[in-house]
């Protein structure tokens, strides 16, 4: 006998372009709870997710297995999608294994493939409470106690999630690693460098690093592969939900200890090593008491320099979305000019392993002589009407604008003020480290290449040099040197701020 046709109302709160989506969704949950008609009071997209869309859904059912109301996320594929993260599908599939694990995440409810239902196949689950905004969890981290506790929490959330290990049917699409999962990343994350198409020297000498010092813990297990402060919901202290699965893969699980650690994910509280919220000793004791395992720290350390390397060719992933414009986005922009912060994370977390003191420079200095350039036109020049706009936007419009805007308008202020930064440059920078290039190439001689008909950039040249090992270790220093240069004068421009207090 088939199911009669379910009643399906949209409440006058639904706005009116989103009511052919709400009416789809409602009628999908009404059919999969056996409802006899179900209204929708909510429907809104919620933030975060340039990788998927997530949405919020508010419904009243009346019968069905899921009777009275009922708030929902819906989670469909974004227009474009990073190539390493799972399908809709798969997702489910791990959240499901996470959930019946006894890790904190919202029940998994039903899973739709067909696209045909709002226009891109999603999975359903239910709502919790909480917030994970970064900056907002680590700004409410005001003592030691209350960092202690929530790092604790999240040591216990790994160990659960870490006790699941391979094979499992359920999970027969995430492919076992082959040999050592550290060696395997670094091949992983060489091919993503081949598919973009400018040469990135510093990437290439990290991931040299990697491959030199690969270490393998012997352990294997279902690793969630984004576990990081802004992935995880936190409600009056407690975590109520680990989101975004999309990257989960069976490997080291020392890899998710380094990915929460790695400096990038700190929201502002560098001095926290977990994540902005508190010390690794309260990770480490939750997560061995949970697994049995005993951590190495030099392994975790080890795996925060690969989640550098990782961020970085991700975010050269998310910009490169947008310059090809396949997704045109000013938050993938700004994603994409983030890199020399990672870069230089990268080189001093390195430098801090191998126990080098990295060499300090006065920022200040650099900066104020660069203020004190006279303006190449009495009327104000570009420079100036791009600093004048943005405060402007700071200072009087921000404060008119709804919520839901602040976030944009703030993206919109902080690409006013690179494009700014770089206006005032006016190639310099680049000219420079174009010019440190051509030196340092000269000194190791001629360029051999197997086709003499092709023309390679210095730059190119060099990465090329990294990647085939061709610099010896005499240049070592000379070229970590360069590359620090290079990295801090980038950084003047996307993010001064950055380099405060920093080596």
């Amino acid at each position: 006998m088939t199911q009669p046709e379910p009643q399906v109302r949209i409440s006058a709160a639904v706005a009116a372009e989103d009511a052919d989506t709400a009416t789809a969704l409602g009628r999908y949950v009404a059919l999969q709870s056996g409802a006899r008609a179900v209204t929708v009071t909510g429907f809104s997209r919620l933030t975060g997710g340039a990788i998927q869309d997530n949405y919020a859904l508010t419904l009243e059912c009346a019968g069905g297995s899921r009777s009275g109301l009922q708030k929902l996320v819906v989670r469909s594929d974004a227009p474009s999608q990073v190539a390493a993260s799972l399908s809709r599908a798969q997702e489910f599939h791990v959240l499901r294994a996470a959930f019946k694990a006894g890790v904190t995440v919202p029940e998994p409810l039903w899973l739709c493939e067909d696209a045909d239902v709002i226009g891109a196949p999603f999975c359903v689950m239910t709502w919790v409470p909480g917030s994970a905004s970064g900056r907002e969890l680590v700004r409410g981290i005001t003592t030691p106690e209350q960092g202690r506790d929530l790092v604790t929490q999240l040591g216990d959330q790994l160990a659960r999630l870490h006790k699941v290990a391979p094979p499992m049917e359920s999970l027969s699409f995430l492919k076992e690693p082959a040999g050592v999962p550290a060696l395997a990343r670094v091949q992983e994350y060489r091919a993503a460098l081949d598919a973009i198409p400018r040469p990135h020297p510093v990437l290439e000498w990290a991931l040299n690093w990697l491959e030199d010092h690969a270490p393998d813990s012997g352990l294997r297990a279902l690793c969630h592969g984004d576990f990081r402060t802004g992935n995880y919901m936190v409600h009056e202290g407690r975590v109520t939900a680990v989101l975004d699965w999309e990257f989960a893969s069976w490997g080291d699980p020392l890899e998710d200890l380094g990915w929460l650690c790695a400096r990038s994910w700190r929201f502002g509280a560098p001095q926290r090593e977990v994540g902005g919220i508190g010390d690794k000793a309260d990770l480490y004791a939750a997560w061995e008491r949970g697994t049995g395992w005993k951590v190495d720290d030099a392994q975790v350390c080890y795996w925060e320099v690969m989640a550098m390397v990782r961020w970085a060719i991700i975010a050269l992933q998310q910009g490169e979305r947008h310059l090809s414009g396949e997704q045109t986005s000013l938050e993938l922009a700004l994603t994409g000019r983030m890199l020399p912060e990672i870069e230089f994370d990268i080189l001093c977390r390195i430098d801090e392993l191998e126990g080098r003191l990295t060499e300090s420079e006065d920022i200040a200095t650099a900066q104020n002589a660069r203020a004190a350039v006279p303006p190449a036109f009495a009327a104000p020049d570009g420079v100036n009407l791009l600093e004048t706009a943005r405060r402007t936007l700071l200072d009087t419009l921000l404060a008119q604008l709804p919520r839901a805007l602040t976030y944009d308008a703030l993206m919109t202020a902080n690409a006013m003020a690179i494009s700014a930064r770089e206006l005032a440059d006016a190639g310099a920078s680049a000219a420079a480290a174009q010019a440190a290039i051509d030196a340092f190439l000269a000194d190791l001689g001629p360029a051999e290449h197997a086709d003499a008909h092709v023309t390679e950039s210095p730059e190119s040249r060099l990465a090329r040099l990294l990647r085939t090992r061709g610099v010896d270790a005499a240049h070592f220093d000379r070229l970590r040197q360069m590359l620090f240069a290079q990295t801090r004068a980038r950084l003047r421009i996307s993010n001064p701020k950055y380099l405060a207090g920093r080596p």
